[in-house]
């Protein structure tokens, strides 16, 4: 049990990691320069390296390893040259890349389990979302709230509760191959969805300010606030109505 959770607890720390290339690999796409990377939580104690010749950017490193960042050269306000998909692809590049990274790990897991339709729709899941990424981003931003909801619906209504699947336990049974790479796709999705909550720091609020099409103009504060709100309203109540359901049920 041990092993499982060390093994699971650095799976977590590659699906941050996997989020926070995608950013990278999206900025370098679009020509955008790193500021800032920056490995584990705002806390102190912190190791900073200056940028040097081979390595043009800042590094912060913290013990806390957690959670990640990757700053670019250009704000949000200041890439309003960027057509519309650029722009959609600067915000939302981490989460397309968690959202490819854990199909692409689950269709390896459902090959090797032997359920060669799963493996094929998820791979194609796979490729659609990496290949067609700027496409993907366009469509996802105005969206992003839609697809949070319904996966959470997912979720709670069952989601990837099948086989070796079922629940904490089943999850934490990383003793094969085949179980880790289930758990690290499983990881990759959950970075990827919970970084479409639209908080002003999050993936999510830089999502629906350029969805709005806020980047520009006087009224971006009030009518993200507004949308975040219900986004957020959203959530919840779907949480609690499908929690009672399932009390219920």
């Amino acid at each position: 049990m041990l092993m499982s959770v060390v093994v699971a607890c650095l799976l977590l720390l590659a699906a941050v990691a996997v989020h926070k290339a995608g950013h990278a690999l999206a900025y370098r796409d679009l020509g955008i320069a790193r500021a800032v990377v920056r490995w584990g939580l705002p806390l102190p104690p912190r190791m900073i390296r200056q940028p040097t010749a081979e390595r043009p950017y800042a590094m912060v490193v913290t013990p806390w390893l957690v959670t990640g960042h990757v700053t670019p050269a250009v704000s949000l306000e200041r890439a309003g040259e960027l057509s519309y998909p650029d722009l959609a692809l600067y915000a939302s590049g981490g989460v397309i890349a968690s959202l490819a990274a854990g199909c692409g790990l689950i269709a390896v897991w459902s090959f090797l389990t032997g359920a060669l339709g799963p493996a094929f729709a998820w791979g194609a899941a796979c490729g659609v979302l990496w290949g067609g990424r700027r496409l993907v981003a366009a469509v996802l931003c105005p969206t992003a709230a839609l697809v949070l909801l319904g996966t959470e619906v997912w979720a709670l209504t069952g989601g990837l509760h099948m086989e070796a699947a079922k629940g904490p336990g089943g999850l934490l049974a990383v003793h094969t191959f085949a179980g880790a790479l289930l758990l690290a796709g499983v990881f990759c999705l959950c970075a990827g969805v919970f970084s479409m909550l639209p908080f002003p720091q999050f993936d999510g609020g830089h999502m629906l300010t350029v969805g709005l099409g806020l980047w520009r103009g006087e009224r971006s504060a009030a009518v993200y606030e507004a949308a975040r709100s219900c986004v957020l309203i959203a959530v919840i109540v779907v949480a609690v109505f499908t929690s009672v359901l399932g009390v219920l049920g």
